[in-house]
C-alpha cells in the first residue's frame, strides 16, 4: 500500500471515532506510516520501541529510530485527543517528557510528539540554553483532511522518509532552514507594533497620501490627498496616542494589531483569542465566538453538529443552519446573524452578556477536544 493510500486510511480511523487507546493510534496510524517511509518497526536495527533513556531511572520513549545504531529520530506517541496539559500537578505535560528524553540521552536530530491526528516536529541539536519548546518547533500538521493527502505526503517525505535521514540527511538541513526562517518571523513579529506606533505618531507621506485617498473614494470627493493632509495626520496621531502599547497588554508576548483593538466596553472584552500558538485578532466578544467556530468546524467535521446540541435553548438556539430560526422574528435574523460561511448561522444578540459568551467558548472548547486556558487562551485588552 502506498504512503497516500495509507494516509487516506489513517484519516478514515480518525474521523470514526474508534480510536480510544494509544496502541490502537500505534497500529493504525503511526507504525503503517513509519514502515511506508522504510522505517521497519520490527527490526531493532532500524527501529526501537520503548527505548529506554533515562539512565538510573524508569523512562522510555515510544519509537527510536536509529543511523548507524544511534537513534536519530525520537517520537512520543499518545491516544488520540491525548497531547495537552495533564490535570494532575505531578505529571509532565507531553512536550517537556519528550524533552526530558532527548536531554538524557544523545540528543537526536529530530524529536516528534503526535497522537495520530496532531504531529508536531521539534528540532534538535541546540545548545541547552535555547530549550524553549515553541521556539524549537518548525511544523505542525493535523491529518484531517483527505482533500490535503498529497500535501502531508509531501512533508512526510521530506522529512521522515528513511534515505533523507540515513544517507543524504536533507532532512536535517531542510528542518534548519525552517527553524531559521521561523526565528526571523519571530523577530519581525515582534518589531511589527512598535513600527507600527512610530508610523502613526509621524506619519510619513504614503501612509498619509493612502489614507487620504481612500476618503477620497469613499466619498466621491474631489478634494486632492494635499487638501486632507491636516485632517489626516491629526487623526493619525490621535489614533496613535489611544493605540496600546505591546509592553501594556495583559498577553504582551502575543501582540493583538491596535487597528483590532477597540475601546474596552460592553461586550467588547475579548479581542481575539490564541489557538495552539497562533494568534488570531477580533474586534470584539461575539466576533472572538463565530471565529473560535469557524477553525473548530474547519478542523472536524460534526463539531457544529455536537456544539448545537450542547448549547441548544429552551425557546432558540445559539447555532443553526436555518438562520430564521435564531430569532422569535424571522425578520431580525437577516442583519443580526453571524455568517460562519460553513453551513451555519451565529445568534448575535447586542445584550449578549461576557459571561455567557465565555461560556459558550469553553463548551466549543470541549466539544472540539481543546482545553481551554492552555490549547486556546482569550485576549483581553487592559483594564482602563
Amino acid at each position: 500500500m502506498s504512503l497516500e493510500e495509507i494516509l487516506r486510511k489513517a484519516v478514515e480511523h480518525i474521523d470514526s471515532g474508534l480510536l480510544r487507546k494509544e496502541t490502537q493510534v500505534r497500529d493504525t496510524v503511526i507504525n503503517p506510516i513509519l514502515k511506508a517511509l522504510d522505517w521497519d518497526v520490527g527490526n531493532p536495527e532500524r527501529v526501537r520501541t520503548e527505548y529506554e533513556v533515562l539512565k538510573g531511572k524508569e523512562g522510555s520513549v515510544d519509537y527510536a529510530l536509529l543511523r548507524e545504531k544511534a537513534p536519530v529520530i525520537f517520537i512520543e506517541a499518545k491516544k488520540l485527543g491525548g497531547i495537552k496539559k495533564a490535570k494532575k500537578p505531578r505529571d509532565e505535560d507531553s512536550r517537556e517528557q519528550l524533552f526530558n528524553y532527548y536531554y538524557a540521552d544523545r540528543r537526536p536530530e529530530f524529536l516528534i510528539l503526535t497522537d495520530g491526528k496532531r504531529w508536531f516536529f521539534y528540532l534538535g541539536k541546540l545548545e541547552e540554553e535555547e530549550k524553549v519548546l515553541d521556539n524549537l518547533l518548525f511544523h505542525e500538521m493535523e491529518l484531517t483532511s483527505r482533500e490535503e493527502v498529497s500535501k502531508y505526503v509531501s512533508f512526510f517525505r521530506k522529512y521522515l522518509e528513511r534515505k533523507q535521514i540515513v544517507s543524504y540527511r536533507s532532512a536535517l538541513k531542510a528542518a534548519e532552514n525552517v527553524y531559521k526562517k521561523n526565528q526571523d518571523r519571530k523577530i519581525t513579529r515582534d518589531a511589527i507594533p512598535s513600527v507600527w506606533l512610530r508610523m502613526l505618531e509621524t506619519p510619513n507621506q504614503k501612509l498619509r497620501d493612502l489614507l487620504a485617498k481612500e476618503v477620497r473614494n469613499e466619498l466621491k470627493s474631489k478634494l486632492k490627498p494635499d487638501d486632507l493632509r491636516e485632517e489626516v495626520e491629526a487623526f493619525l496621531k490621535e489614533f496613535a496616542s489611544e493605540a496600546v502599547p505591546p509592553t501594556s497588554r495583559s498577553r504582551s508576548s502575543k501582540p493583538v494589531p491596535a487597528s483590532a483593538e477597540p475601546k474596552a466596553g460592553k461586550g467588547s472584552k475579548f479581542v481575539g483569542f490564541v489557538l495552539d500558538g497562533k494568534d488570531f485578532a477580533t474586534k470584539n466578544s461575539i466576533e472572538t465566538l463565530a471565529k473560535i467556530l469557524k477553525e473548530f468546524s474547519g478542523r472536524e467535521s460534526g463539531f457544529m453538529e455536537r456544539f448545537a446540541e450542547k448549547t441548544k435553548g429552551k425557546e432558540r438556539p445559539l447555532v443553526s443552519k436555518d438562520r430564521d430560526k435564531l430569532y422569535a422574528r424571522p425578520n431580525e435574523a437577516h442583519p443580526q446573524a453571524e455568517d460562519l460561511k460553513n453551513g451555519w448561522w451565529l445568534q448575535k444578540g447586542t445584550n449578549a452578556k461576557i459571561e455567557q459568551i465565555k461560556k459558550h467558548i469553553e463548551i466549543a472548547c470541549e466539544v472540539a477536544g481543546v482545553k481551554f486556558g492552555s490549547q486556546l487562551e482569550l485576549i483581553e485588552p487592559d483594564a482602563q
